[in-house]
């Protein structure tokens, strides 16, 4: 669900000196991904000044991203030595919270984190809601392209529906 990109999960590894992080993921280009975890629930906004803006929860867990990617560039020689692995500009995504399609100013909300994301560096913060909606694009785009998808219908057979 958080991209095509990925070719594996890093098995859990204790990346940093502080502390575990959520998951890795590698990307096909040899890169990896930091994904940081927070509750569906969390808050993403507050108002401010007549704006929208992201609110403390989303600051903190970006921080934390932050720190994370901050401290395995420090610790990059240890990470080739000891795990054969180079972790040469990692990033992150912060997964957190959710946007109702029925919230009278979700328009304004995505506006806001998409904002906030373009002033960011190596840190994405992707929400529940639009990670569904992402994986629901790729799925009806690629439907009956799968080789697992049902056969055409022979002729006089009727329509063959798609599960």
């Amino acid at each position: 669900m958080l991209g095509g990109q990925y070719v594996e999960k890093i098995p859990k590894r204790h990346w940093t000196d502080e502390e575990n992080l959520d998951m890795m993921l590698k990307s096909a280009d040899n890169g990896y991904d930091i994904i940081e975890l927070k509750r569906s629930k969390a808050p993403l906004f507050k108002q401010h000044r007549n704006k929208i803006i992201v609110s403390a929860d989303v600051n903190d867990a970006v921080n934390q991203a932050g720190h994370y990617i901050s401290e395995i560039e420090r610790q990059r020689d240890h990470f080739i030595a000891r795990y054969h692995t180079d972790l040469y500009k990692v990033k992150a995504k912060v997964l957190i919270g959710h946007i109702a399609d029925d919230d009278e100013e979700q328009i304004g909300k995505r506006l806001a984190l998409r904002m906030y994301n373009s002033h960011l560096h190596n840190i994405e913060v992707v929400t529940f809601d639009g990670l569904v909606r992402t994986s629901d694009q790729i799925i009806n785009a690629n439907l009956g392209e799968s080789t697992h998808s049902a056969a055409p219908p022979l002729a006089g057979q009727g329509e063959v529906i798609p599960f």
